[in-house]
């Protein structure tokens, strides 16, 4: 077999007889497989044993036709036992292995491995698509030997026996059956793994209630994957499963805090050790003692305990007299320090225990501190004990003397405290005037009056302009209050805008409020004065008020749409919807007046020639006329040219 031989030519070389493996198998091992497969071992097998049998399947899987989930069906015993055969026959390997594949082919007929002329004819095929591929001997055993067998004849009938056409046509099958192979191996694996943590964690619950400290309750509070994967960190490092406990009251210690709590209190309150040195004692070491006595006697025992504590850790303990006595005495004197020394104020006193007290002047003695900083830091962190002493003064201060609030809220609680305590101090009363005049001369707060009648006078200044000096309308200034005007005009003032910028700024952004006036104009414009509609839509709202205000001005500061509609048709080329009809009536009119005067002036010739004829018989050709008989010719005029319109417009209808 050139391809066994060739793959394994460095086997032949090596020769391992003990522990009753097969001659050169345990040189043959595939890590990753055998770590499969060894997932698959029989429980009932010694370690030696169960570590045979993943020699054996690695490498029968590996030079026969035959794959690792296949043999997966295969008795580990019967493995052991077909080996024993194989060895007691034969030592040459490619024998051993033969002859434990036949014994599984014979025992295990449902496996349908191949035999006689089918084997051999299997043998051929792998090694003419070994040769044509990237696939070897034990790859394709992942495809499935019989199946890749039968594909391979299929595909040389169908190619005249071209080998390395039928190869080519073979390898996408072969090529997505291992793949699914390798799905199903992962699954397995997967599997395999799941079993194997669940059951490493429940060793290692067994031996953090066994040898730790660790109740059920805290142990019941971490999940199977949190114990594995700490566990597995800690094994890397050579850590054990007091490691592990110490990590876990490290790494959870709201886990353990009741029961860390529970004894500290026991030792403090009924055994009288000195509470702050035993807050040094780490919970880890305090669980470990107690495990430690709890084991002696297997009960709990926290007199030892204390014992323990004072021994092995220094922890002393506190006469409860005398130290009752000197906390009493130290708290009587901080508090009549604060009352007499600051401006804490007795209801505030009573909301802090002796402990806090206490516990803080201490704090602040170790960093030099003195009465003056304990109060203040109780105003920093005891905000709502001094809120509503806070709140009264700064509302009197706001409301009764004018403060802006906005700065007052600058000063802090302590600071504002301060300041009335000293005023108080000379003059042993309440004195708000002369607070608020502190705040505006030491901490800059301003009063609102002044800021209130600026505010006035410059919105009253802004009304002005906007009135004189754009189109706004009255009733369109009255819906501003002055703070909306104000803050506008500071915002637009900044980027260097002026009235008109805050009036078009108000059309813009309150179109509301100009919708009205802005909707007459325009029916008036389109109603009256022809304009067409959607040329005129074109025209925004402040365009439209700027014109007609440069109107207004220009005619003595009265509206007139005619003049508007006549600008806007120029400035915008907006055309009027009634232009043709009323060019067309001009041209109707000017018409029937050419007629009229053509009838009038023919008339008038013919009406001369007469008068001239009948004058010349009847008067001296001397230029003059009588004035009778003028009226009387023009009265015949206009009878003669009412009769010809009449005529004329009878023949027009």
């Amino acid at each position: 077999m050139k391809l066994k031989k060739t793959f394994f030519r460095s086997a032949c070389a090596l020769a391992l007889i003990g522990a009753g493996v097969s001659p050169v198998l345990s040189n043959f091992v595939s890590p990753q497989i055998s770590t499969v497969v060894q997932a698959q071992q029989d429980d009932t097998l010694s370690a030696e044993e169960q570590n045979r049998v993943a020699v054996i399947k690695d490498n029968v899987a590996g030079f026969e036709p035959v794959n690792l989930e296949q043999l997966l069906e295969v008795s580990d015993r019967d493995l052991l036992d077909y080996d024993n055969i194989a060895q007691s026959q034969s030592t040459d390997v490619y024998d051993v292995w033969g002859s434990i594949y036949n014994q599984i082919a014979e025992n295990y007929p449902h496996l349908n491995l191949l035999r006689g002329e089918d084997y051999e004819a299997y043998e051929r095929a792998a090694e003419a698509i070994s040769e044509r591929s990237e696939y070897t001997y034990s790859d394709l055993n992942m495809a499935l030997p019989r199946l890749t067998l039968e594909r391979y004849r299929s595909a040389m009938a169908n190619n005249e026996d071209n080998v390395d056409n039928a190869v080519a046509e073979i390898l996408p099958a072969i090529e997505q059956t291992i793949d699914e192979y390798i799905v199903r191996r992962e699954e397995r694996q997967k599997d395999e793994d799941d079993n194997s943590d669940e059951e490493a964690a429940q060793n290692l619950r067994q031996e953090l209630i066994g040898g730790t400290p660790m109740l059920q309750n805290q142990l019941n509070q971490f999940d199977d994957a949190t114990l594995v994967a700490l566990a597995d960190e800690l094994n890397q490092t050579g850590g054990d499963i007091s490691t592990l406990y110490n990590r876990l009251v490290e790494d959870y210690p709201e886990v353990f805090a009741s029961e860390s709590q529970r004894m500290r209190d026991a030792l403090v309150n009924e055994f009288n050790l000195n509470e702050t040195e035993l807050d040094a004692v780490l919970d880890a070491e305090l669980f470990w003692e107690e495990l430690t006595i709890f084991n002696d006697g297997n009960v709990e025992n926290f007199e030892r305990l204390a014992q323990v504590m004072e021994e092995k850790y220094n922890v002393s303990r506190t006469d409860d007299e005398s130290e009752s006595e000197d906390d009493s005495q130290a708290t009587e004197n901080l508090r009549n320090e604060l009352i007499g020394g600051t401006p804490m104020l007795q209801n505030q006193l009573d909301q802090f225990d002796d402990e806090t007290l206490l516990a803080l002047a201490d704090e602040l003695n170790q960093a030099g501190g003195d009465i003056s900083s304990l109060y203040n830091r109780l105003v920093e962190d005891y905000p709502e004990v001094f809120a509503s002493e806070s709140q009264r003064m700064r509302d009197a201060l706001v409301n009764e003397f004018n403060l802006n609030e906005a700065e007052l809220d600058e000063v802090s609680d302590a600071e504002l405290f301060w300041e009335e305590l000293a005023i108080f101090n000379d003059g042993n009363v309440e004195d708000f005037e002369r607070l608020a005049q502190v705040m505006e001369e030491k901490y800059n707060v301003s009063s609102t009056d002044e800021s209130e009648e600026d505010d006035t006078q410059a919105a009253e200044n802004l009304r002005n302009e906007l009135i004189g000096g754009t189109p706004m309308l009255q009733a369109q200034l009255d819906q501003f209050d002055d703070e909306t005007l104000l803050a506008l005009a500071d915002e637009l003032n900044q980027a260097g805008g002026d009235i008109s910028s805050l009036y078009n700024h108000l059309v813009a952004n309150y179109p509301d409020v100009f919708a009205s006036e802005s909707q007459r104009m325009r029916n008036a414009l389109v109603n009256d004065y022809g304009l067409d509609e959607a040329a005129l839509s074109n025209v925004s709202d402040e365009e439209l008020f700027w014109a007609e205000f440069a109107v207004f001005n220009e005619n003595n500061k009265v509206e007139d749409f005619g003049a508007l509609a006549n600008r806007l048709a120029e400035e915008f080329n907006i055309p009027r919807e009634s232009q043709s009809e009323s060019e067309s009536e001009s041209q109707s009119e000017s018409e029937s007046e050419e007629a009229s005067r053509s009838v009038s002036i023919e008339t008038s010739v013919e009406s001369n020639e007469s008068s001239k004829t009948e004058s010349g018989d009847l008067l001296p050709e001397t230029g003059e006329t009588s004035s009778t008989w003028l009226i009387v010719l023009s009265v015949i005029l206009l009878v003669a040219a009412g009769f010809l319109i009449y005529r004329g417009r009878n023949k027009v209808n």
